[in-house]
């Protein structure tokens, strides 16, 4: 009788001490706390961390950029300032032109580690001294090719052959050299538009000086 008593006893303080779970440590146990790591993602909050994110909310996506505009998408892209803002492309004339455009094919790089959608750009043409050329079109002169277009979609890093400029048929005479500046571009996947950063830099110029021999 004594032995079923004590297996009762022990019972009830088994069921008691599992019950307990508001928090608090129980009589007799001290609460220990640990410098185990948070789970990935997670970020302890401080009032540092919760007024940066406070500051953060009231900016515009493109002031956040150091750059003026507001939404930063493709249709009201961040006005950045060109010396400030480095364009993530290139391009380098391949010396061959495209059997279907009939236009030269430029090697256009992504030179960052993000995704391009889009982008614009003007080429300009040179003579073999370095002097700028220019084109007649319906007795209007135009001094350089503009392009844009997600025809500019490249992959981080990513090379890619793209006919850009005016066909073999309109370009200048006496051509020696062509030159790509671009002036606009989207960062982010074309479908996901919650990753869009789109921004402008000071539109290319329609004149510019000589090129340096």
């Amino acid at each position: 009788m004594k032995r079923a008593m004590i297996l009762m006893g022990a019972l009830v303080f088994t069921v008691t001490a599992g019950c307990k779970d508001d928090g608090k440590p129980a009589e007799g146990e001290k609460k220990v706390e640990t410098d185990a790591p948070r789970a990935e993602g997670v970020e302890k909050e401080t009032v540092d961390t919760k007024e940066a994110k406070t500051e953060a909310s009231d900016q515009s996506k493109c002031e956040q950029l150091g750059c003026e505009g507001g939404k930063g998408d493709f249709f009201e892209k961040c006005k950045c300032k060109g010396e400030k803002t480095k364009a993530p492309l290139s391009a380098k004339y391949s010396g061959k032109d495209s059997d279907f455009f009939k236009k030269p094919e430029f090697e256009v790089t992504n030179e960052t580690d993000r995704p391009i959608h889009w982008a614009s750009a003007a080429i300009y043409y040179y003579d073999k001294s370095g002097k700028q050329l220019t084109v007649t079109l319906k007795d209007k002169p135009y001094e350089a090719a503009r392009v844009n277009g997600s025809n500019f979609t490249l992959k981080p890093q990513e090379t890619k052959s793209i006919a850009i400029g005016w066909t073999k048929k309109t370009e200048p005479k006496n051509l020696g050299h062509m030159e790509v500046v671009f002036d606009g571009w989207c960062f982010g996947e074309y479908k996901d538009k919650a990753s869009h950063e789109c921004m402008t830099i000071e539109r290319a110029p329609k004149e510019r000086a000589p090129l340096q021999k």
